[in-house]
């Protein structure tokens, strides 16, 4: 109520009754929403995602689903990405089987194992 104490209820053309209670016409309420009403927005985006962007390679994205889907660990894989001296998409060095979790869950949509 403080909202329309301030802003809304001076500038509209209000009345008191004999108890002292604040009374606003329905047309003067209708008036005001009339001039203050904004226009729905057109289309409304979808958010994005926070973060950096993935920078990795598309090779590198085959291989990991690949060793996933023949049922190799996030550790596994972490472990293969950093023997072969493959960077990170941040062009780290250590690859991490969280690391590894969420590139297979941003490229797919979703972490489920193939047949």
């Amino acid at each position: 109520m403080s909202t329309i104490d301030r802003r809304v209820v001076p500038v509209l053309d209000t009345f008191f009754n004999d108890c002292r209670m604040r009374l606003i016409p329905v047309e003067e309420l209708k008036r005001y929403i009339a001039e203050h009403k904004r226009a729905a927005r057109a289309e409304i985006r979808p958010r994005q995602r926070p973060g950096r962007r993935s920078n990795v390679s598309p090779d590198v994205v085959a291989r990991i689903r690949r060793e996933y889907a023949d049922v190799s660990s996030l550790a596994e894989i972490a472990r293969g990405l950093n023997a072969d001296g493959i960077q990170t998409a941040q062009g780290g060095r250590q690859w991490w089987p969280s690391t590894v979790r969420n590139l297979l869950s941003s490229m797919n949509g979703t972490n489920e194992r193939g047949s």
